[in-house]
């Protein structure tokens, strides 16, 4: 599954892109 993560730059935000990586899933993080 794809996810978009907004703030993936974030403290929260990585820890939730890292969750999702390592669970398999394709994330896109959405930075400004």
């Amino acid at each position: 599954m794809l996810n978009l993560v907004t703030g993936g730059t974030g403290f929260v935000g990585a820890a939730v892109v890292r969750l999702l990586i390592s669970e398999g899933h394709a994330v896109r993080a959405l930075a400004r």
